[in-house]
């Protein structure tokens, strides 16, 4: 990833999260170090940027996550949705025709793909592809569940 002024070392701290993110790596803090994973995916170039960037990652890694409601696109779906802040808003989003998600349950994707980054894509197509269908994240998961549980 090169910015118009040279190397990722030179942007800044959440463009380099948001590249990391979108590379499927998962970063944590404890304590005093930050922990990123997958580290295969990390080029010398980004292990630079991390490094110059370490103390302002941390800070926003530390902050409380809000979630802003509105109208998104994500580039891994190609599609996009809605994030409502409560479950009468989805249901009026999904009345339209439109892929409506709640707080919620973006904060069980964001769980998911903590727990399982290199997983975490393919469950997130199947789980837009029901709501697309007009299911709720709690009928995807039982239903995902179901299926795996059963030989």
């Amino acid at each position: 990833m090169m910015t118009k002024g040279g190397s990722v070392a030179t942007i800044d701290a959440p463009k380099l999260l948001a590249h990391l993110q979108a590379l499927g790596c998962v970063l944590r803090v404890d304590g005093a170090i930050l922990h990123v994973s997958p580290r295969h995916l990390l080029t010398p170039e980004l292990r630079t940027a991390i490094g110059v960037q370490k103390p302002a990652l941390m800070a926003l890694l530390a902050a409380p996550v809000e979630t802003a409601y509105g109208h998104y696109h994500s580039t891994v779906l190609d599609a996009d949705f809605w994030v409502c802040e409560t479950q009468a808003d989805a249901e009026a989003l999904r009345a339209e025709g439109e892929v409506p998600y709640t707080a919620e349950e973006i904060w069980l994707l964001q769980q998911m793909r903590e727990r399982d980054p290199r997983g975490f894509i393919g469950k997130l197509e199947r789980i837009h592809e029901a709501k697309v269908l007009g299911w709720d994240m709690a009928s995807v998961e039982h239903a995902e569940n179901s299926v795996t549980s059963n030989p």
